[in-house]
């Protein structure tokens, strides 16, 4: 899962990732508008030449609402297996909102690595 500054250092991981395990992917990017999606042609040669192991889907918060709302919480959750490692980076406080929506859906704190860009010391946001 990723906020803005955070969606190259995934991208970046993702096409090594690809190119060298047999991991599939699932990212998760949260922008703020839809023209602040960045990446698009690399996303989308991840998509053709890796489609049963990669796939991306965008948040937009300004329509969709934010990332790390309930609802995105839920359906992450939801999908997930017992294997499933999130990685968070980008925004502290998406970061901090997923950490804490995770761990109260009972992924093991194991699972879950962050990497933090800006805003570190924020808090969970209760909405």
């Amino acid at each position: 899962l990723a906020t803005g500054t955070g969606f190259g250092p995934v991208l970046g991981f993702a096409e090594e990732a690809m190119a060298h395990s047999d991991l599939k992917l699932t990212v998760l990017a949260g922008f703020r508008e839809a023209e602040d999606v960045c990446c698009k042609d690399a996303v989308q040669r991840l998509c053709v030449l890796h489609p049963e192991r990669f796939e991306c889907a965008y948040v937009i918060s300004s329509t969709d609402g934010r990332i790390s709302s309930d609802t995105a919480l839920a359906s992450i959750a939801d999908i997930a297996d017992a294997e499933t490692h999130f990685h968070l980076i980008g925004n502290g406080a998406m970061v901090n909102e997923w950490k804490e929506g995770l761990a109260k859906a009972g992924v093991p704190e194991d699972f879950v690595t962050t990497e933090t860009y800006f805003n570190h010391k924020a808090e969970a946001d209760a909405e």
